[in-house]
């Protein structure tokens, strides 16, 4: 009885066995690509955002996503050649000190063009929804530091 169990299990194992060598899907799946949408609806509700102010969000979200895409590559190819760099011994300090100052500029690029967003966001948002959406983005900059949302200190 137990062999024949043993057996049934081993040929059913084995049989399946084909599925999962399948190369994994490469598009992403739905949750995953909707994920930054939900997480937008949240914020909306709980800064109780009016139809106008959300289109008008929306339109802020997608006028600096382009500047920001451009941003990102420059930055990161700049980073790039930093590190490259960096990795060969006969690269001359000058010209990592001048690799760095780039890459650092690209950075704040970046970190400015957040700034104007979150400025021009700000500037759609009532007084009471300014208070509230600083509470989001203290409880958002504590969780990327580690900070378990506890904000900025302990």
């Amino acid at each position: 009885m137990t062999r024949t169990v043993t057996r049934t299990t081993l040929a059913l194992l084995l049989g399946l066995l084909p599925l999962a060598a399948q190369p994994a899907s490469q598009t992403p799946p739905p949750a995953a690509s909707a994920k930054p949408n939900r997480s937008w609806a949240r914020i909306a509700e709980q800064l109780k955002l009016t139809e106008n102010q959300k289109t008008q969000i929306q339109a802020l979200h997608a006028r600096h996503a382009e500047t920001a895409k451009g941003l990102k590559q420059s930055s990161a190819a700049a980073h790039r050649a930093f590190q490259e760099a960096l990795r060969k011994p006969e690269t001359p300090v000058d010209q990592l000190r001048t690799l760095h100052q780039a890459m650092n500029e690209k950075a704040f690029d970046l970190l400015m063009d957040r700034r104007v967003l979150d400025s021009d966001i700000r500037a759609i948002l009532t007084p009471e929804q300014r208070t509230e959406w600083d509470k989001i983005q203290a409880y958002r900059q504590g969780m990327k530091r580690g900070h378990k949302g506890r904000g900025k200190g302990f």
